[in-house]
């Protein structure tokens, strides 16, 4: 049987633990946690679950790809096959219930979750991911948190060892995870395999709460923000997760799909 990884990357401690325990509890049986952990954390459950300190890299807004290749190769190669491999933040949480996101993973495993398309910015102005040093065709923009399958990370993998050069000029450009897995599943002939227009986590740009950060979710308690969740999940029905919310909600389980149980 294959199972779920939950990828973390955080810099001392999980948004919502609790909530967080209480969900994957439900759902122990098919899925596996770890977190990179950039700073030596508190929390006793996180600890027992962080990546050995050598698979630790430096993490900052501007250069993370590392961290998640170290995640990418630490569950990869482990005694367990994972089928989705699930990318998320310290300010993510789930937005179905325990049995809607099995549900899920049961219809969907051999799916990739991963919005792309064409950059959209100016290439020779905002030099993210040295992509003015790529061809036309590698000037690409990924959602930087989605779920990959177990082939899209065995070529990614692959990628890290064929074009190695590559990889790490791409790397020296700054915000690169937002460019470099679409770039290399595109390298390796595997993009259009991927659902450009679904994600896996739900994120509303359009109200961002500075130059860098999407919106920061507050409660569903709030009818503005009730209402913006429940279309974002009407547009993308495939979603399991939400970024950011708010490190003081206490309504955090009101975003978890009302519908399910």
């Amino acid at each position: 049987m294959t199972k779920i990884v939950l990828c973390f990357i955080i810099n001392d401690r999980l948004h919502h633990e609790t909530a967080w325990q209480k969900w994957i509890t439900e759902n122990n049986d098919i899925v596996d946690f770890f977190f990179h952990n950039k700073n030596e954390p508190t929390s006793p459950w996180i600890k027992e679950h962080c990546l050995p300190r050598n698979y630790i890299a430096d993490t900052d807004y501007f250069h993370i790809v590392p961290a998640y290749m170290n995640l990418f190769m630490y569950t990869f190669f482990s005694k367990t096959r994972y089928s989705w491999f699930v990318m998320l933040t310290e300010s993510c949480i789930p937005v179905l219930s325990p049995t809607r996101f099995r549900e899920m993973w049961i219809l969907h495993q051999e799916s990739s979750l991963m919005q792309w398309g064409k950059a959209y910015w100016n290439i020779h102005f905002h030099k993210r991911a040295n992509l003015y040093q790529l061809p036309e065709e590698y000037h690409l923009f990924n959602d930087p948190w989605f779920i990959l399958t177990h082939r899209h990370v065995e070529c990614i993998l692959s990628f890290l060892v064929k074009y190695n050069k590559l990889y790490k000029r791409i790397c020296n450009g700054v915000i690169a995870n937002e460019s470099i897995f679409a770039i290399m599943l595109k390298k390796m002939g595997k993009l259009k395999e991927i659902n450009s227009a679904q994600p896996s986590h739900l994120v509303n740009w359009s109200q961002m709460s500075s130059r860098t950060s999407p919106y920061v979710f507050r409660s569903l308690l709030n009818e503005p923000e009730y209402s913006l969740v429940t279309k974002m999940r009407l547009r993308y029905p495939s979603a399991c997760f939400m970024r950011k919310v708010n490190t003081t909600s206490e309504n955090v389980n009101l975003f978890l799909d009302s519908n399910s149980k």
